[in-house]
């Protein structure tokens, strides 16, 4: 395995082994205060803190499984593990949003009688704060490693943060004014819809992937410009593309002219390829076909 895709995989465990650690005395944490303040809703959000580590250990076990090398059985890789496992996060926020959805509609009527205690609004606060903190580290090393299931994990922590805050507004209120309560449940609704979106935005390209949705026209365009601008090519048509994990696989044909040796025509289509891959936007592979034209 080249020493770049080990770094990779390091820092991505290094970043969810964090996120597990953190999880865990954060929904400790949560658990015991909520129990101390009566709260339903700290003691709800500590759990739903611990549902987290489902796909934290996704993730921590899958990373490997999608930098392996291809092999017979997988001649492209096995890139569409890092699909799946951005799928499952993606699932599990839609989950979420709507089951938090459908409470807060169902509770918007029925408020709690008992409020509960103030010290309640820590274990929530530090969810909110922890969570953020969590969801930056998190979207840095994604970026870095370009790996769209650590940056849908790192939204699946600011969705947490975000679900976090009607619970702190519902114990503060709620152990001001009882009779406010019903604020919690129109906020938690309100933030239900952006994990939905955010969800969706993250569920959406992975869809368009196993539909095998090709690149973009922008894209498109600018693969043929690449190989345009190469000596020696004619034009370039028949443009293919997929979508495999966070990388392109791209063919094409290229026209160079008839009477250059079989030789000549590779060595334009190499240079083509690494032209490709070294300025096209994250392309793992590309496969060309030469075709003679006449001058």
């Amino acid at each position: 395995m080249p020493l770049s895709e080990q770094t990779n995989i390091d820092k991505i465990k290094r970043i969810t082994w964090l996120g597990i650690v953190i999880n865990i005395c954060l929904a400790v944490f949560e658990l015991v205060l909520g129990i101390i303040a009566r709260s339903q809703m700290v003691v709800a959000d500590a759990i739903h803190t611990l549902s987290d580590l489902v796909t934290d250990f996704a993730l921590v076990f899958g990373v490997k499984a999608w930098h392996k090398p291809a092999d017979k059985e997988h001649p492209y890789g096995h890139r569409r593990v890092e699909s799946l496992i951005t799928f499952f996060i993606s699932a599990s926020l839609l989950i979420v949003a709507l089951w938090m959805a459908y409470s807060a509609v169902k509770s918007i009527g029925n408020p709690d009688r008992e409020p509960p205690g103030i010290i309640g609004f820590w274990g929530a606060f530090a969810a909110v704060i922890i969570k953020e903190l969590l969801y930056r580290w998190t979207l840095k090393v994604g970026k870095e490693v370009n790996s769209s299931a650590v940056i849908a994990k790192a939204w699946h922590h600011r969705s947490d943060s975000f679900s976090s805050i009607p619970v702190c507004i519902a114990v503060l209120t709620a152990s001001i004014m009882p009779q406010w309560s019903f604020i919690d449940h129109i906020g938690a609704f309100i933030v239900s819809l952006f994990i939905l979106y955010s969800g969706w935005m993250l569920a959406a390209p992975v869809l368009a992937e196993f539909l095998e949705t090709g690149a973009s026209q922008k894209e498109i365009r600018k693969i043929r410009d690449i190989a345009l601008n190469t000596p020696g090519v004619k034009d370039v048509h028949k443009i293919r593309s997929r979508y495999m994990g966070s990388s392109w696989f791209v063919d094409l044909h290229l026209l160079v002219d008839g009477r250059l040796s079989v030789k000549k025509g590779h060595e334009i289509s190499e240079e083509v390829k690494m032209n490709l891959l070294q300025k096209g936007n994250n392309i793992a592979d590309v496969v060309i076909h030469i075709e003679p034209v006449d001058e």
